[in-house]
């Protein structure tokens, strides 16, 4: 039984996890889109927000792509990325 305790309390802790990843990536695409309205660039927006010029450049991509729509922006990373929430981007 102390192994089923153990695989439960792990798969508990990677949900939080999943969980606290996929807030974190759904708030960056908010931000990164209240910016875009204000048409803000690249640039500022990756120092305003302390990300990656890189990373914000690729997010305002497909955000631009999707009308700035977050969850449609979100799906098109799942879509690429697989089911890791955007870990690839937000490096976490």
């Amino acid at each position: 039984e102390d192994g089923i305790e153990k695989g439960r309390k792990e798969g508990k802790e990677d949900g939080r996890e999943e969980g606290n990843d996929e807030g974190e990536f759904l708030k960056l695409i908010k931000l990164i889109c209240l910016k875009l309205k204000k048409e803000k660039t690249v640039k500022a927006i990756a120092e305003e927000l302390e990300e990656e010029e890189s990373k914000i450049s690729q997010i305002c991509a497909v955000a631009k792509e999707c009308n700035l729509d977050v969850d449609r922006i979100y799906s098109e990373f799942q879509a690429v990325l697989g089911k890791d929430d955007g870990k690839a981007i937000t490096g976490h």
